[in-house]
């Protein structure tokens, strides 16, 4: 058998078994990294980072963290502040997110673009603009303000750090 039709075998063998391993990580709703439904779920506000240092920080000068971050397949996002949001009184209890949305994502150049629909509570200063990586259980937000709920004024904050739930 010729060296080049090995080869050739070598390298089809290889592609169908990557081919074969996309598929099964799809098929069992794995989110995979660098794809559109690599931001689908529910996420909570674990960390922020100032885009330049600052001497001290008040309680005044800082919103509560986002409790929930919900990115859903087809394409709708929801923000609740901890202590936001609403219960309705009737059966079955119905959660309501401070406000709801639209979001479209480039994963190729790791751009988001997100606009609110309506909600509870509207912020002024919402900017949904930015770049967004997923890696592991984080989702890192920059160039993103979902708002501010309470802060005099809005911190100096570049990048929002999230954790899957």
């Amino acid at each position: 058998m010729p060296a080049c039709s090995k080869s050739r075998r070598h390298v089809l063998l290889a592609s169908m078994m990557l081919a074969a391993a996309i598929h099964a990580g799809a098929s069992t709703g794995a989110h995979q990294p660098g794809t559109e439904d690599a931001i689908v779920g529910r996420w909570w506000q674990s960390a922020w980072k100032l885009c330049k240092p600052a001497a001290q920080l008040g309680p005044s000068d800082i919103d509560p963290p986002i409790d929930e971050l919900v990115f859903n397949a087809d394409r709708s996002f929801s923000v609740t502040w901890r202590g936001g949001g609403a219960h309705t009184g009737d059966i079955p209890h119905v959660f309501i997110p401070d406000y709801r949305g639209r979001y479209t994502v480039d994963p190729r150049a790791g751009r988001i673009q997100m606009q609110i629909d309506n909600g509870l509570f509207v912020p002024h200063d919402f900017a949904g603009s930015g770049a967004y990586a997923v890696s592991g259980n984080t989702l890192t937000l920059t160039g993103v303000w979902f708002g501010t709920k309470q802060a005099k004024r809005k911190p100096d904050i570049c990048e929002l750090t999230f954790t899957r739930r």
